[in-house]
């Protein structure tokens, strides 16, 4: 079986998730980790990333697979998903 690298959107009870599995951290089991999400630069908990903004609202998005790749404002050992709006 191949595992492939990189991040996925997986469903959850309450929506659906961002998990990279190129972090340092293992959480949900299979290596995978929960990715933060920042809004406008700011940390937002994220239970369903399609409940955070409309597509029509974005300007532009940023992700970051792994801790390497990561700028170090936004540091986490599974990345990050920057969403930058048009208004923010």
């Amino acid at each position: 079986r191949t595992v492939q690298r990189g991040v996925r959107i997986v469903p959850t009870q309450n929506g659906r998730i961002a998990v990279s599995s190129r972090g340092s951290a293992t959480i949900l089991g299979s290596g995978t980790c929960v990715m933060p999400v920042y809004l406008n630069g700011a940390h937002v908990p994220v239970e369903d990333l399609d409940s955070l903004v409309s597509v029509d609202e974005l300007a532009g998005i940023e992700v970051y697979a792994g801790p390497s790749e990561t700028p170090i404002q936004w540091s986490h050992p599974c990345g990050a998903i920057l969403l930058w709006t048009r208004t923010g």
